[in-house]
């Protein structure tokens, strides 16, 4: 992403990705909200997949779509841990929301979910996502999930109930360097004071570098 529609050649430096916006959007309805209509926005089954300067936004999973779906409301990645890799380079992840509630694993990680596979990210920014559970951008679900972060924020993301208004790690593995979690929410008062991640004990599952 970052380059004008009248771009021409193989020139790649003239590029501003505030400029020259590329976006993804679930957007189906186009209310210019994540709502019951909508979509989620990229499954990753195998390989490495690099994307640089991308907008996703409006990615939306109801919790009937999650019970029957292999999906999730924004990037949900599940695939061969060896393999599969998703790597976002200056990217922004906005106005996602996701309903999911059920028990079958794919509740929360509204922005990233990973069942199985990687994710780095580079100066990512996670805006304004919202979960009714279990982690409000970023959700790690097994041993096989692994997330490395650098220079990258999130920020007014929330959960409607329980774990994680950030991050959710219910099993797995997250590095991050240079990384802000600041003004997240959980929305219930049964939980005024959930904190920004949430992680098992006794797992090693947080890192920061």
């Amino acid at each position: 992403g970052g380059y004008s529609l009248l771009s021409e050649g193989t020139d790649l430096t003239n590029r501003r990705i505030d400029t020259y916006k590329t976006v993804i959007s679930g957007d189906v309805n186009g209310n210019n909200q994540a709502d019951s209509g909508d979509c989620g926005l990229l499954l990753v089954k195998g390989g490495i997949i690099g994307i640089e300067g991308v907008t996703f936004q409006y990615g939306y999973l109801s919790n009937n779509d999650a019970k029957s779906n292999e999906c999730g409301s924004g990037i949900y990645i599940n695939g061969n841990v060896n393999s599969t890799s998703v790597e976002l380079t200056d990217c922004i992840i906005r106005d996602c929301k996701t309903e999911a509630v059920n028990g079958q694993g794919v509740a929360g990680g509204t922005a990233i979910l990973i069942a199985s596979g990687s994710s780095k990210l580079n100066n990512v920014k996670f805006l304004d996502n919202a979960a009714d559970s279990r982690g409000g951008a970023i959700r790690c679900n097994s041993n096989k999930a692994v997330v490395f972060m650098n220079n990258c924020l999130i920020t007014g993301n929330s959960v409607r109930e329980l774990f994680g208004v950030g991050i959710q790690i219910s099993s797995g593995h997250i590095c991050m360097n240079n990384t802000t979690i600041v003004g997240n929410m959980a929305k219930l008062c049964i939980t005024p004071q959930s904190p920004a991640v949430t992680a098992p004990a006794n797992r090693g599952a947080f890192g920061i570098a």
